[in-house]
């Protein structure tokens, strides 16, 4: 078994071609797809004479693992702490971090200094050129507590099952049952947890791949097969959203909430824009199920493939006094998921917790997290805790020769 195991891992660098009928995600169009930084020749290379032209120097955490060849997540840290702001240096190093982030999946930015609060974090956000997105496909309720900056989902543990008061969510990518995803991710650290409280994340492609080889158990020979399955017909996503928001659950944000409107025909029309079929409940809940969407895809920047939805979090962790986990997935052909799907699937998960990087937060730390390559996830702990949270698009071009219109929050 340990064998098995460890040839299991080895490949997970080593990852097949995709199959032909993933779906696939479109590459970025804006400043990063157009012109690539300059010095990041220099970084690529490990020279230390590129890292010191940005002011900054990747180091070691504890935690983080190697995938394809590279530390996860890629940790950057001022090479002179307290010269400058983490605002400052972004402005002036804006295409060499988001191409790092590109490139690594994920990075978390430790030790610069201006993030002691929720409003310096927004500066750092806004000043980045980023489209903006709007939060109402999301499925927790969040509040916004500077320009383009939110809580996190902080949905405490029901009281009767006397755990930790709070959820563990499992592994997604972000929005993956909307029609709009965001791009770029970032997390900020007020002040950690006293126990607990991390954001474990993993590299999509590592999971696609584990999926699709038969290795290291008992009931992964059927893996390949769900995962040509689900490649082949896709996924929905159901749920049922309530009238009024429910902050006791992770998945509480209304339908009100969601579809910015206090009226059954804006929700319809809504719905039925994006390819939604709904079936209203009598106390006024709302069962929705999206059309179908991907399971696999096939990431257009760097030709991996994606493990690339919200399906570990819905079959585990869709669960409240309105919502089962176990029908919260369909095939995209509206099937129910198999016996051999499901049980592919939770195994997936448990590899996925198994594997992931599980960094301990520091005050002060950014993690950002490309959407469409890394998942990420959250650990219970026991408060307090102050984890929040900035969704963007992609990077915005700026016309040469004009400087960008001053933009402000929408959301």
């Amino acid at each position: 078994m340990i064998s098995l195991l460890l040839a299991c891992s080895a490949r997970i660098a080593l990852v097949d071609p995709p199959d032909s009928r993933s779906s696939r995600l479109p590459a970025p169009d804006g400043d990063l797809a157009v012109r690539p930084a300059r010095r990041l020749t220099l970084l690529r290379g490990g020279g230390a004479d590129g890292w010191e032209q940005i002011g900054a120097r990747p180091v070691s955490i504890d935690e983080e693992r190697v995938f394809a060849g590279r530390a996860f997540p890629m940790t950057l840290s001022p090479l002179l702490s307290g010269r400058t702001t983490l605002t400052e240096w972004a402005a002036e190093h804006r295409e060499e971090l988001l191409q790092l982030v590109r490139e690594n999946g994920a990075v978390l930015l430790r030790g610069f200094g201006g993030m002691e609060t929720p409003q310096g974090f927004s500066d750092f956000v806004m000043g980045l050129r980023l489209e903006e997105f709007g939060m109402g496909c999301s499925a927790a309720p969040r509040t916004e507590v500077a320009p383009g900056v939110f809580t996190a989902n902080e949905a405490p543990q029901r009281e009767e099952t006397r755990a930790p008061p709070q959820e563990k969510i499992p592994f997604h990518h972000e929005m993956a049952q909307c029609e709009d995803k965001p791009a770029f991710l970032f997390f900020y650290c007020e002040f950690p947890a006293q126990t607990g409280g991390a954001t474990p994340i993993i590299p999509s492609n590592a999971v696609a791949t584990h999926l699709r080889e038969a290795c290291g158990h008992a009931f992964s020979a059927a893996h390949p097969a769900v995962a040509q399955r689900l490649a082949a017909r896709g996924i929905r996503y159901a749920r049922t959203l309530p009238a009024q928001d429910d902050p006791l659950s992770p998945i509480g944000k209304s339908w009100r909430t969601s579809f910015n409107t206090d009226t059954r025909q804006g929700a319809e029309a809504a719905m039925a824009a994006a390819g939604t079929t709904w079936r209203w409940h009598g106390n006024g809940d709302l069962y929705t199920e999206t059309k179908q969407m991907p399971a696999l895809v096939v990431d257009g920047r760097s030709g991996k493939e994606m493990f690339y939805n919200a399906v570990i979090a819905a079959i585990t962790g869709w669960e409240d006094g309105r919502n089962d986990p176990l029908k919260a997935i369909r095939y995209g052909d509206g099937e129910e998921l198999d016996g051999e799907a499901v049980a592919a699937l939770l195994e997936t998960g448990e590899w996925m917790a198994a594997h992931r990087v599980a960094f301990a937060w520091q005050s002060g730390d950014v993690l950002i997290i490309d959407n469409q390559a890394a998942m990420h996830s959250r650990e219970t702990f026991t408060p307090p805790r102050r984890i929040l949270a900035s969704l963007w698009g992609e990077a915005l071009r700026r016309p040469e020769g004009r400087a960008e219109p001053e933009r402000q929050s929408s959301r």
